[in-house]
């Protein structure tokens, strides 16, 4: 409990300070166990599968890169309800109205959303082209559970998200599929 209360205080340091009075402690510590355990899947199953993966510091998750992957950058985004069924949040501005981690900038080059018995790796840019050709951003929501192809932001805050289902992503965006396995080896850094 004390080392998880030390990576909750390290990485309160990298986030704004608007993010940090609008989320409760609990909240940051359940984001943050499935965040870091999706991590870890993904480092397990890259280094089983051979790739060159390293993990890249606290600084540059900020920025939405967890791993650079044979050269690519990844976000990796943990098992969701959502994802149990067939439905990925994609966050298009954060908290402050700046890019979110989906976003036509090409940074990061993919997202790794876990799955539980694989990952689904996909081309950032592609994400965000799917929601501006399927989504009606403006026709905003108040629940996350209904932003299906529609805008929906958190009471004071000024982020944007919207929802898209599985298949779409398989049809209309580059993606290759990751296998979960267990690898448990000391993850290199960058």
């Amino acid at each position: 409990m004390i080392r998880l209360i030390t990576e909750i205080d390290s990485l309160m340091s990298y986030i704004s300070k608007k993010a940090k009075g609008l989320s409760g402690g609990d909240h940051i510590a359940k984001s943050f166990k499935i965040g870091g355990s999706g991590e870890r899947r993904f480092y397990d199953s890259c280094m089983f599968k051979g790739l060159d993966i390293k993990k890249t510091s606290s600084k540059d998750d900020i920025n939405h890169v967890d791993f650079v992957v044979d050269g690519k950058t990844f976000d990796v985004k943990g098992l969701k309800d959502s994802h149990r069924n067939g439905l990925i949040l994609l966050e298009l501005k954060n908290v402050q109205g700046k890019l979110g981690w989906c976003n036509p900038s090409g940074s990061p080059e993919f997202i790794a959303f876990d799955f539980g018995l694989f990952f689904l790796c996909v081309k950032n840019s592609d994400l965000f082209n799917l929601s501006e050709e399927c989504c009606d951003l403006d026709d905003l929501v108040s629940s996350a559970l209904d932003c299906y192809h529609r805008g929906y932001s958190r009471r004071n805050r000024e982020d944007l998200m919207t929802m898209v289902a599985l298949n779409e992503v398989f049809v209309s965006c580059e993606h290759w599929i990751l296998p979960y396995q267990e690898y448990r080896s000391p993850m290199q850094l960058l």
